[in-house]
């Protein structure tokens, strides 16, 4: 029995050789792509140079540039505030923004789903953490590092192509 999990159009982008603040890591450690561009509620959000990010699904929130983990959470309805300093709350039952991330060309949108992050509900007062959070780095340094965490992970099938071709292939869940 064949299961279909995933939309059959896969994205597909280069593998990026990663480095961290704190040097170069083993090319298996960490898998890198570059975001093409982002678009926040069908609207192109201009964050200059943009990052390439790390995938990693041990890390539940996406670590943006500050600037962009501002405009997502300030597009949410009722909008979010910055809190502590990097990170963006707003009330669990916020309607979203539409978040695509462009990789490859081709955007990927971030499920509704895991846009409001309610496990984070704080004592009833109806206040969750948003999934999108800032990485507080030098946005003029070549280092910095940025995360797409599970939250963005969760709802995507990544294929990582470890062969000569070393790709990152993307798609979306249908199950």
């Amino acid at each position: 029995m064949h299961v279909r999990c995933c939309d059959p159009d896969l994205i597909t982008a280069p593998q990026y050789t990663a480095s961290t603040p704190r040097g170069p890591v083993s090319d298996y450690l960490y898998y890198d792509v570059k975001i093409d561009s982002v678009k926040v509620n069908n609207q192109t959000f201009s964050i200059g140079k943009v990052p390439q990010m790390s995938l990693d699904s041990r890390q539940l929130y996406n670590y943006v540039p500050y600037e962009m983990a501002k405009a997502i959470a300030e597009a949410y309805s009722p909008p979010g505030v910055e809190s502590y300093g990097q990170w963006f709350v707003g009330a669990c039952d916020a309607i979203p923004p539409t978040v695509d991330l462009v990789i490859g060309g081709k955007p990927i949108r971030v499920h509704e789903g895991s846009m409001n992050i309610i496990e984070t509900e704080n004592s009833g007062n109806n206040q969750c953490l948003l999934p999108f959070t800032a990485a507080k780095f030098d946005p003029a340094a070549e280092d910095n590092f940025y995360v797409l965490g599970a939250s963005f992970l969760q709802e995507i099938v990544a294929v990582v192509d470890v062969s000569e071709k070393m790709e990152l292939k993307f798609a979306m869940r249908t199950d």
